[in-house]
Protein backbone atom coordinates (compact mmCIF):
# COMPACT_ATOMS: atom_id res chain seq x y z
CA UNK A 1 0.00 0.00 0.00
CA UNK A 2 2.84 2.39 0.86
CA UNK A 3 4.27 1.91 -2.60
CA UNK A 4 0.73 2.73 -4.20
CA UNK A 5 0.21 5.73 -2.30
CA UNK A 6 3.39 7.13 -3.42
CA UNK A 7 2.69 6.56 -6.87
CA UNK A 8 -0.77 8.58 -6.21
CA UNK A 9 1.06 11.67 -4.71
CA UNK A 10 4.03 11.84 -7.23
CA UNK A 11 0.87 12.07 -10.00
CA UNK A 12 0.03 15.26 -7.90
CA UNK A 13 0.36 18.36 -10.07
CA UNK A 14 3.53 20.44 -9.38
CA UNK A 15 1.46 23.75 -8.67
CA UNK A 16 0.90 22.01 -5.64
CA UNK A 17 4.52 22.42 -3.20
CA UNK A 18 3.70 19.81 -0.81
CA UNK A 19 1.17 17.35 -0.55
CA UNK A 20 0.49 15.57 2.91
CA UNK A 21 -1.76 12.55 3.57
CA UNK A 22 -3.01 12.16 7.42
CA UNK A 23 -5.39 9.75 9.25
CA UNK A 24 -8.03 11.73 11.13
CA UNK A 25 -6.46 11.32 14.45
CA UNK A 26 -3.81 13.87 12.94
CA UNK A 27 -0.94 11.42 12.46
CA UNK A 28 0.91 11.84 9.49
CA UNK A 29 0.77 8.70 6.94
CA UNK A 30 3.01 9.71 4.05
CA UNK A 31 4.42 13.56 2.67
CA UNK A 32 5.62 14.62 -1.05
CA UNK A 33 7.82 17.77 -2.25
CA UNK A 34 6.27 17.85 -5.58
CA UNK A 35 9.25 19.80 -6.60
CA UNK A 36 12.33 17.17 -4.98
CA UNK A 37 9.91 13.86 -5.19
CA UNK A 38 11.41 13.72 -1.76
CA UNK A 39 9.49 13.30 1.81
CA UNK A 40 9.39 16.61 3.45
CA UNK A 41 11.20 17.37 7.00
CA UNK A 42 9.09 14.82 9.13
CA UNK A 43 8.83 17.77 12.45
CA UNK A 44 7.22 20.16 9.92
CA UNK A 45 5.17 16.89 8.41
CA UNK A 46 3.90 16.00 11.99
CA UNK A 47 2.69 19.55 12.38
CA UNK A 48 1.12 19.96 9.17
CA UNK A 49 -0.55 16.69 9.80
CA UNK A 50 -1.58 17.41 13.29
CA UNK A 51 -3.09 21.18 12.84
CA UNK A 52 -3.91 20.19 9.59
CA UNK A 53 -6.73 17.39 11.05
CA UNK A 54 -7.50 19.88 13.47
CA UNK A 55 -9.07 22.35 11.49
CA UNK A 56 -10.28 19.53 8.94
CA UNK A 57 -12.54 18.24 12.61
CA UNK A 58 -13.54 22.14 13.23
CA UNK A 59 -14.83 22.50 9.59
CA UNK A 60 -16.32 19.69 9.59
CA UNK A 61 -18.32 20.17 13.44
CA UNK A 62 -18.82 23.84 11.53
CA UNK A 63 -20.74 22.44 8.65
CA UNK A 64 -22.92 19.94 10.84
CA UNK A 65 -24.13 22.91 13.06
CA UNK A 66 -25.11 25.02 10.00
CA UNK A 67 -26.58 21.85 8.39
CA UNK A 68 -24.74 21.96 5.40
CA UNK A 69 -24.30 18.37 5.52
CA UNK A 70 -20.99 16.69 4.99
CA UNK A 71 -17.61 18.76 4.72
CA UNK A 72 -15.93 17.72 1.21
CA UNK A 73 -13.07 20.12 1.02
CA UNK A 74 -11.56 23.20 2.90
CA UNK A 75 -9.37 25.84 0.95
CA UNK A 76 -7.56 28.03 3.39
CA UNK A 77 -5.84 31.15 1.75
CA UNK A 78 -3.11 33.27 3.04
CA UNK A 79 -0.97 35.82 2.01
CA UNK A 80 1.51 33.22 1.70
CA UNK A 81 -0.34 30.75 -0.62
CA UNK A 82 -3.38 28.33 0.09
CA UNK A 83 -3.86 25.21 2.12
CA UNK A 84 -6.29 23.03 0.52
CA UNK A 85 -7.57 20.15 2.54
CA UNK A 86 -9.73 16.93 1.16
CA UNK A 87 -11.00 14.22 2.66
CA UNK A 88 -9.56 10.85 1.47
CA UNK A 89 -11.89 7.79 2.66
CA UNK A 90 -13.08 7.04 5.74
CA UNK A 91 -9.70 7.42 7.81
CA UNK A 92 -7.53 10.34 5.88
CA UNK A 93 -7.07 13.65 4.80
CA UNK A 94 -5.17 14.79 2.12
CA UNK A 95 -3.75 18.50 2.68
CA UNK A 96 -2.10 20.12 -0.60
CA UNK A 97 0.02 23.19 0.05
CA UNK A 98 0.10 25.81 -2.83
CA UNK A 99 2.63 28.68 -2.88
CA UNK A 100 0.99 32.18 -3.31
CA UNK A 101 1.22 32.56 -7.47
CA UNK A 102 -0.39 28.70 -7.77
CA UNK A 103 -3.56 28.79 -9.66
CA UNK A 104 -5.98 26.97 -7.37
CA UNK A 105 -8.20 25.18 -10.45
CA UNK A 106 -5.49 22.73 -11.90
CA UNK A 107 -4.35 22.40 -8.30
CA UNK A 108 -7.61 21.26 -6.93
CA UNK A 109 -8.34 18.91 -9.79
CA UNK A 110 -5.12 17.27 -9.11
CA UNK A 111 -5.73 16.80 -5.30
CA UNK A 112 -9.36 15.42 -5.71
CA UNK A 113 -8.39 12.88 -8.40
CA UNK A 114 -5.40 11.93 -5.93
CA UNK A 115 -8.05 12.10 -2.58
CA UNK A 116 -10.29 9.64 -4.83
CA UNK A 117 -7.61 7.39 -5.10
CA UNK A 118 -6.43 7.22 -1.42
CA UNK A 119 -10.06 6.50 -0.49
CA UNK A 120 -9.69 3.49 -2.77
CA UNK A 121 -6.89 2.33 -0.85
CA UNK A 122 -8.68 2.09 2.60
CA UNK A 123 -6.29 3.18 4.82
CA UNK A 124 -6.73 1.90 7.94
CA UNK A 125 -6.44 4.41 10.36
CA UNK A 126 -3.27 4.17 13.05
CA UNK A 127 -4.07 2.28 16.59
CA UNK A 128 -0.94 3.18 18.52
CA UNK A 129 1.89 0.53 18.05
CA UNK A 130 1.32 -2.38 15.32
CA UNK A 131 0.75 -5.67 16.54
CA UNK A 132 4.02 -8.02 16.48
CA UNK A 133 4.54 -11.00 14.67
CA UNK A 134 4.62 -14.31 16.03
CA UNK A 135 8.27 -14.07 15.20
CA UNK A 136 8.59 -11.02 17.63
CA UNK A 137 7.41 -12.41 20.48
CA UNK A 138 9.93 -13.59 23.02
CA UNK A 139 8.45 -16.49 25.53
CA UNK A 140 11.15 -17.54 28.16
CA UNK A 141 11.02 -21.08 28.98
CA UNK A 142 10.03 -21.21 32.61
CA UNK A 143 10.64 -25.12 33.17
Amino acid sequence: MEQQLSIILKKVSKRVELVVVVDKNGLPIMSLDTQTKKNIDPSRETVVAGIGAAVLSLAESTSSVVDQGALKELIIKNENGTIILLDAGKSAILIGILPPKAGIDNALISLKIAANSIAKLQIIPSRGFPKPEVSDIFVPDID
